[in-house]
């Protein structure tokens, strides 16, 4: 079925735009939501029309969006939340109450839709979810979620300072390991040959001290033979 948008349909196009799809899903989905229209002679002819003012729109409201978006992604919302035994949340944060925080924080309006959220958010911390501002505005914002009655966790960052730190760190201990990797071979080498010097010391040595050593005299046998004659 030919059908013509005239409102963004996701994943399918823009008002003004003329689109082949199947009938249940023009029937079922494109229709009730009010995204398209059945693509007779007399919409086709608005197409054009249709689609110059939407892009007109679009680009109108990037341009307005656009500063709010920079605000936004700098940031921080802050939602408490009632949390049970173990951590747990009482319910969840949905996609109304983000688009509320949002609408207080920065002083716009925006539905609820307009929260990219995957799921409902179910567990204390800091969660990085998008917001479409516009079409082509579409910042991340930090959203700290925290237990009510206590104070809000900070954002853990390091700054610069301290990056440059840990790579200097982590330069030095390597350049150490990789000395010692090189120079542990010529150690083990040094070592050998100075060991082997001692045991060839030792050998002159000894041979040295049996030649100066003097003969020992052979031991005389005892005189038996003369004790006997005289008794």
């Amino acid at each position: 079925m030919k059908v013509v948008l005239i409102d963004e349909a996701p994943g399918l196009g823009i008002a003004g735009d003329v689109r082949e799809v199947k009938d249940g899903y023009a029937r079922n989905f494109l229709f009730p939501k009010g995204l398209a229209v059945l693509a007779t002679p007399q919409e086709l002819a608005r197409a054009d029309s249709r689609k110059k003012a939407e892009i007109e729109r679009r680009t109108k409201l990037n341009l307005e969006m656009e500063s709010v978006g920079e605000r936004l992604a700098e940031e921080r919302l802050l939602i408490a939340v009632r949390v049970g035994p173990g951590g747990r949340l009482y319910g969840s944060v949905t996609t109304t109450e983000i688009a509320e925080a949002v609408n207080e924080a920065m002083g716009v309006e925006i539905d609820r839709r307009a929260v990219q959220l995957a799921q409902p958010i179910r567990e204390l911390g800091h969660h990085q979810t998008p917001i479409r501002l516009a079409p082509d505005v579409i910042p991340s914002v930090t959203i700290t979620v925290y237990q009510e009655g206590t104070d809000p966790p900070p954002l853990v960052e390091e700054t610069p300072e301290e990056e440059q730190e840990g790579a200097e760190t982590a330069e030095a201990t390597a350049a150490e390991a990789t000395a010692e990797a090189v120079d542990a071979p010529e150690a083990t080498a040094e070592e050998a040959e100075a060991v082997e010097t001692e045991e060839e010391a030792a050998e002159v040595a000894e041979e040295e001290a049996e030649t100066a050593a003097p003969d020992e005299p052979e031991a005389e046998a005892p005189q038996e033979d003369e004790e006997e004659s005289k008794e």
